[in-house]
C-alpha cells in the first residue's frame, strides 16, 4: 500500500492512502501557538485541570511527550471560555450596592449648589 504524507508545516500533517487518514497532531509548543498563549501557561493549565468535564484528557501521551488534535484544541478553548463565564458570573454576584438617593436630597444639593454658583442662597 502506497501512503503519502501530507506536510503542512509546524509538524501538523496527513497521511493519506488506502482507507483512513490521520487527524492532524499538535506538539506541546504548537497547540499553544495556535492558542495564542505561552508553553508555560499551557502546561500550567494542563498541570491544574488535565481532562474535560466529561472526564477526558486534552491530550495524548505519546512516549513522554503530549500531542494535540484539533479537536482537542477545541475543547480546550471550550474549557477556558466556560471558565471565564463562570468568573464573570461570579463577581456579579459580589457587584457594588448603588444607594439610593432620595428625591429630596437632590433638590437641597442643586439649591446649594446653584447658590454657590451665583454667590447666594436659592429658595424653594
Amino acid at each position: 500500500m502506497d501512503f503519502s504524507r501530507l506536510d503542512f508545516g509546524g509538524g501538523a500533517s496527513f497521511v493519506v492512502g488506502g482507507t483512513y487518514s490521520m487527524p492532524m497532531t499538535y506538539s506541546l509548543t504548537e497547540a499553544a501557538d495556535e492558542l495564542g498563549v505561552s508553553r508555560g501557561w499551557l502546561q500550567k493549565f494542563l498541570r491544574a485541570q488535565p481532562v474535560d468535564t466529561d472526564g477526558v484528557p486534552f491530550y495524548f501521551p505519546v512516549g513522554n511527550r503530549k500531542k494535540f488534535t484539533e479537536r482537542d484544541l477545541e475543547r480546550l478553548i471550550e474549557t477556558i471560555r466556560d471558565r471565564e463565564r463562570q468568573r464573570l458570573e461570579s463577581s456579579r454576584q459580589f457587584a457594588p450596592i448603588v444607594p439610593t438617593v432620595r428625591k429630596e436630597s437632590v433638590e437641597e444639593f442643586g439649591r446649594v449648589l446653584s447658590g454657590r454658583l451665583t454667590g447666594r442662597l436659592r429658595s424653594e
